[in-house]
């Protein structure tokens, strides 16, 4: 089974966000690692709350970046999974959506790139 690197640097989301982002992820059925950063925000409890998802969970790796949007523009410097997905931190996604995507994947071994649609809503973070 092919590993998915998820790839998340958060700046400005809440720590609902955050957590609700997390809980997203969790309910994939791949084999994943998320790779999440604290992108330079001003917010001391975004990086606690990091710290300790990373800590309850060691599918999750807290990554420290050296400049502002390094793990943004370049996702591949810390994952280790097969396919990398850049998830921001604000978004949700369907949790059978890597699933699907790693499908295709190996049906068209020749595409390097997979490009989603959505659909834009807002709700209240829980």
């Amino acid at each position: 089974m092919a590993k998915i690197s998820i790839v998340t640097s958060f700046f400005s989301e809440t720590i609902e966000m955050v957590e609700g982002l997390y809980e997203n992820v969790k309910r994939c059925n791949v084999d994943w690692e998320w790779i999440v950063t604290n992108d330079f925000s001003n917010n001391p409890d975004l990086e606690d709350k990091l710290i300790d998802i990373s800590g309850r969970d060691v599918r999750v790796r807290k990554i420290i970046q050296r400049s502002k949007r390094e793990i943004f523009r370049n996702p591949s410097l810390y994952a280790d999974g097969d396919f990398i997905f850049h998830i921001d931190g604000d978004d949700r996604f369907n949790p059978v959506y890597l699933e699907h995507a790693l499908i295709w994947f190996k049906r068209f071994p020749e595409v390097i790139c997979i490009i989603s649609g959505c659909r834009w809503g807002y709700r209240d973070w829980e």
